[in-house]
């Protein structure tokens, strides 16, 4: 009877202890629960993505095309004359600009730029001068009209002309042109009897004192011919003419005739076209269109040094 009593005991004692445990063992399950919870993601880096990205737009409507203008160069005309006097900008602002157009162009120096080369300007393009927001060669987007169009356009011009047109005038006989000749020179020297020849020689400037220079002008142009100068002293020029007014051209004294001749007469507006396109050895013949007082047009014929030009009747 004792031994059944001590027995019952025990189980009694074994159970309180099991119903004791469980709680522990349920508590300590939560708790390990709990350090296996993956932390939430944190929401600070998305922002900053969103912010930089934000940036990396701003910068790119600071350089979009429509902040932008093409400039074509003229002879003789450098990155501080172009944003000066095309663009307005003072020295300083220039100055600043410069290395900007420079990266914007693949441009090495301010100096080296090329007649005819398209620059691309960080600037809306300026009214009166040759730079434009869209190359003049490209028709902008939704304005180019149909060919269609264009053609029944031009039809009542067409019918209008025929019907005022008198079979009784007599046929306008085209002009004789004029017809001079020059021979190949060093570049100043060709450069002022080009000037001489075409009515066009300034000699009430005598350019620049102490150089080998040649002032011509036409149509409110003012040029002036410097030779044999290093790319140093033609920038120290350009500065200090920057805001004369002229245009300065700058030759080696290994430049072609040709070359002299195409460049000045393209700095003074004036229009020609070489009589053989293809041809480029001495002599050659240019035609000029009739300019300032003329009314006909004007041959004029490059004869080298060692080959007498005829005369002409």
């Amino acid at each position: 009877m004792r031994l059944v009593s001590i027995g019952i005991l025990a189980a009694l004692m074994m159970m309180q202890q099991s119903a004791l445990a469980a709680p522990n063992d349920y508590e300590i399950d939560l708790k390990e629960l709990r350090r296996t919870t993956p932390p939430r993601p944190e929401k600070s880096e998305p922002k900053k993505r969103h912010h930089r990205v934000a940036a990396e737009t701003k910068i790119d409507k600071g350089t979009a095309p429509e902040h932008e203008s093409i400039y074509v160069v003229l002879p003789g005309e450098h990155l501080f004359q172009i944003l000066m006097k095309k663009y307005g900008l003072s020295d300083p602002e220039a100055e600043r600009l410069i290395p900007e157009v420079m990266k914007l162009n693949g441009i090495s120096s301010p100096k080296g730029l090329k007649v005819g080369q398209r620059l691309r300007i960080p600037l809306p393009a300026v009214a009166g001068s040759r730079s434009a927001a869209i190359p003049p060669s490209v028709p902008a987007p939704g304005r180019t009209a149909p060919a269609a169009d264009l053609t029944t356009a031009s039809q009542p011009a067409l019918a209008q002309v025929t019907t005022k047109a008198s079979p009784t005038l007599p046929a306008v006989q085209p002009l004789e042109a004029e017809i001079i000749s020059i021979i190949s020179e060093s570049p100043c020297k060709l450069a002022r009897n080009l000037a001489k020849k075409l009515g066009l020689f300034a000699s009430s400037t005598p350019g620049i004192e102490g150089m080998d220079s040649v002032d011509a002008g036409h149509a409110e142009r003012s040029v002036t011919v410097v030779c044999g100068v290093s790319e140093a002293e033609q920038y120290t020029y350009e500065r200090l003419l920057a805001h004369s007014g002229k245009q300065l051209l700058f030759f080696d004294e290994d430049d072609s005739a040709n070359n002299v001749v195409e460049e000045l007469a393209d700095s003074l507006g004036l229009e020609f076209q070489k009589r053989d396109a293809d041809a480029t050895a001495l002599p050659l013949t240019y035609v000029f269109a009739p300019f300032g007082t003329r009314t006909r047009e004007l041959h004029m014929t490059i004869f080298p040094a060692a080959q007498q030009p005829q005369k002409q009747p």
